[in-house]
């Protein structure tokens, strides 16, 4: 019987834990070498695998082993040629004031993994000061990346939404997601302090280069709560988490952990992460006593936040209607909902591109039959 994708992953997460053996013995038994490459590859861990394979001196099929040093050799590749890319804009934004704290997989490229083929990039994310992107984005724009796709409105960014992505106009694209707040719920612009996360860095070395990243603790908590606000289902962000756990063992403070996410309003997100790390790869370092501290009793709206996180704009309404809930102020409630009801002409032209009288109640038109048209898609879909 063919195992499914689900069933590959837990094996996958069994060997890359401290008890590999029964993993293993069940891959060799079932003869599913071939299996366990291509859910690594979609699951983004074929270079992690490869690592603790070649650590634990596994007898693997020389076609597995193709498979993933193939993976492997991409990631390294791409990876170089990312950081490559964004270092010398990194120094720019810099020296004009408007400095960067590298986020997720260049934080740990720069710290737990030591060979860059074990963590995949998709993009480089950079957390800068919110009266800093516009700086930002001049120095991105003189440096010849181009931005993303127009907001809803021009100060939607940084006021409501909390990135915005640049590519370079040179193949092969390279993406900067350009944060000025961690997560993307609007929920947490208002429970997190402006500069908790920009004011809790360590310097580290990426590349030859002195950048500034997260602190032991901080970086924990980055990376659990946006695993788990993107519903925690990635192994790779997953095992971000626990090797991040082992890599520092018992030298994090679990209370001082605890009493920031408490203060942020993200404890919900941070338990869900760790147990879904406990329950996929095992407890490693602070894991459990971090667990221990978290309350189980959080407010109905730091639950609805971490229900509607992973479905982000997909569920628009929902997405609305709970971010309008986490603004505080009515004239900030009214301003987000203007934006959102009311988008200004460079968003609507990439609704509708055609220039003719009567365009603006066209697009608005159109925009409103996409919104309508899409939960009947996603419905025939599912």
């Amino acid at each position: 019987m063919q195992q499914r994708p689900s069933e590959i992953m837990r094996l996958i997460a069994s060997v890359l834990s401290v008890s590999p053996e029964a993993a293993l013995r069940e891959i060799r038994d079932r003869r599913i070498w071939g299996r366990v490459a291509l859910v690594a590859w979609q699951q983004r861990v074929g270079g992690v695998l490869l690592s603790r394979l070649r650590e634990l001196d596994v007898d693997v099929p020389d076609e597995a082993v193709r498979e993933l040093s193939a993976y492997a050799r991409h990631v390294r590749e791409a990876n170089r040629i990312k950081i490559e890319r964004v270092l010398p804009v990194v120094t720019a934004m810099t020296r004009e004031g408007a400095r960067c704290v590298f986020l997720k997989g260049a934080a740990l490229l720069a710290s737990v993994y030591s060979d860059w083929s074990m963590r995949p990039m998709v993009d480089v994310d950079l957390l800068i000061d919110p009266a800093c992107a516009e700086i930002a984005d001049g120095v991105l724009k003189r440096a010849g990346w181009e931005p993303g796709a127009d907001l809803l409105r021009p100060d939607f960014f940084p006021r409501f939404h909390y990135e915005r992505e640049y590519v370079t106009r040179s193949e092969p694209a390279v993406r900067i997601d350009l944060h000025v707040r961690p997560f993307r719920p609007l929920r947490f612009a208002f429970t997190i302090p402006p500069f908790a996360f920009m004011d809790a860095t360590t310097a580290a070395e990426l590349a030859g280069c002195s950048v500034s990243v997260l602190d032991a603790e901080m970086n924990l908590i980055h990376l659990a709560a946006h695993a788990a606000l993107h519903g925690g289902r990635e192994l790779r962000w997953l095992y971000d988490i626990y090797a991040w756990l082992r890599f520092h063992g018992d030298d994090l403070d679990a209370s001082r952990i605890v009493d920031r996410c408490r203060a942020f309003r993200l404890e919900p997100a941070m338990r869900f992460a760790l147990t879904r790390v406990k329950e996929t790869l095992g407890p490693a370092g602070a894991l459990t006593s971090i667990l221990a501290r978290l309350s189980k009793r959080t407010s109905m709206l730091d639950r609805l936040v971490l229900w509607q996180a992973p479905h982000g704009e997909s569920r628009h309404a929902t997405d609305v209607m709970v971010n309008s809930l986490s603004i505080p102020s009515w004239t900030g409630r009214v301003a987000y909902l203007s934006a959102v009801v009311l988008p200004g002409p460079a968003h609507l032209r990439q609704i509708y591109p055609h220039r003719h009288f009567g365009w603006s109640l066209a697009a608005h038109a159109t925009r409103a039959i996409r919104f309508l048209a899409k939960p009947l898609s996603q419905g025939a879909t599912s």
